[in-house]
């Protein structure tokens, strides 16, 4: 027995010798890649650390990854060092190692680090998590953290967790926002209930959880629900009573309209009001105007009916790109509103679709949470289209480095007619590809 044991002991002592010796090879190819700004093979060594999966190599991930605002190097080495330590920290299982992450995803300063841990540990799972989930909604107050810890925590579930939403939600209901929508749409997933406010929940918890604890498989227990699934209730009506642009609600109260106005936006087309949005013909049948013309007729309706506490922007782009207010959001008091819709009133179509512009220029806004763009052609700066592959690559690279953390939901909207048009259907598909890879919806307009 004591030979096992003796045994067991020396295979111990082997094992941590051969990590630290990987761990402090791979650490030190790490730093002789950044000294000769070899950035593939820095990345390349990040990935590796987390095969070692120690507390150590955790340590040194966090430690090495994120120091990278200190050095001079381009935003798409940051973002490529961002996605390395991502794919190496998902390796990692040590419970050590665990524990120290969900400390660093309490306190480290920085939110997007807190931000990509919320995700690394949620899709691990387990109870331990959950609480820690708990936790950061309880203390975090970065908008993009807290969004990213209640995805995670609606689908490791627990009682607990929904104490800790009800919570939240009685600190943010005053701005009715994605964040709140994000909230009340965890609670409906959780319980398959949903209410008013924060006191309603309170007051419906209270005597939910003790039915749950004294009959936990009772044919009564509320099981969790797909929130796509419910069709009634109180959030669905807060998107009825939303604004709408071409039928679709914009739940946001931080957004920026992105509105094409090229030439091409002076040909005609119909629209009936597809997606229950308002008509502008009697009886529902449609319409035949300039794009330009429903376009703006559609947002001035929208811009009419905003409430103060949403603050806007909105970019039109052809050649060039102009916004109508420089780089910032603000709020929609009457005042404001009236300024925006002379704005769009302006409308001209002209020129081609410099939308890699538009789209730099939007999320120069970092208010925002939510960016619409509507588009009636493929990006192009000829005219000729013999740049779209070129433009559309540079678009997706662009907005994967701008949107790694902030993760802002893009909306788009398209003309169904125009897939009959040269590159139409590249435009068309352009448009489902950015709103499904940003967490947003493709909307055709017909």
């Amino acid at each position: 027995m004591r030979k096992l044991v003796v045994a067991g002991l020396v295979l111990l002592l082997v094992a941590g010798v051969a990590i630290g010796q990987d761990l402090g090879a791979i650490k030190k190819k790490i730093h002789k890649a950044a000294d000769a700004g070899n950035w593939t093979e820095f990345t390349s060594g990040i990935k590796e650390l987390g095969s070692v999966d120690s507390l150590e190599s955790a340590k040194a991930i966090m430690k090495i990854a994120f120091a990278l605002d200190k050095h001079n190097v381009s935003d798409s080495v940051k973002a490529d060092t961002f996605a390395a330590a991502k794919s190496a920290l998902k390796q990692i299982s040590n419970s050590e190692a665990l524990a120290y992450l969900r400390e660093q995803m309490l306190k480290n300063r920085k939110w997007q680090v807190r931000q990509l841990l919320a995700e690394v540990l949620g899709e691990k799972g387990g109870e331990e998590t959950r609480k820690a989930l708990c936790d950061l909604i309880q203390k975090d107050r970065q908008t993009e953290v807290l969004r990213e810890a209640i995805k995670w925590i609606t689908r490791i579930g627990g009682n607990d967790s929904v104490d800790a939403l009800i919570s939240l939600l009685e600190k943010i209901e005053g701005a009715k926002g994605l964040l709140w929508v994000d909230v009340r749409t965890a609670l409906t997933s959780l319980t398959g209930y949903d209410y008013a406010n924060a006191k309603k929940w309170r007051e419906f918890w209270a005597v939910r959880k003790e039915e749950l604890k004294e009959n936990p498989g009772s044919p009564d227990t509320a099981k969790p629900v797909n929130p796509d699934d419910v069709k009634t209730g109180l959030l669905e009506e807060e998107k009825r009573k939303a604004p709408k642009f071409f039928g679709k609600e914009i739940l946001s109260k931080r957004f920026c309209f992105i509105i094409d106005v090229s030439g091409s936006m002076a040909a005609k087309d119909t629209y009936s009001g597809g997606g229950g949005g308002e008509k502008k013909g009697g009886g529902g049948n449609p319409v035949e105007a300039m794009r330009i013309e429903m376009v703006k007729d559609q947002l001035i309706k929208l811009i009419a009916t905003l409430d103060p506490k949403t603050k806007f922007n909105i970019v039109a782009y052809s050649i060039g790109v102009t916004p109508w207010q420089k780089q910032k959001l603000v709020a929609a008091t009457s005042k404001v509103k009236k300024a925006a819709i002379e704005f769009v009133k302006r409308f001209r179509p002209h020129g081609t679709t410099h939308t890699d512009g538009a789209l730099k220029e939007a999320f120069a806004n970092k208010e925002a949470d939510t960016i619409v763009l509507l588009s009636d052609g493929a990006p192009t700066h000829s005219g000729r289209y013999d740049d779209t592959d070129n433009l559309i690559s540079s678009i997706f690279g662009f907005v994967r480095n701008a949107n790694r953390s902030r993760k802002v939901t893009i909306d788009t909207f398209g003309f169904e007619s125009v897939s009959t048009l040269p590159a139409g259907q590249k435009c068309l598909d352009f448009l489902k590809r950015l709103a499904e890879e940003n967490g947003g919806k493709f909307t055709a307009i017909k």
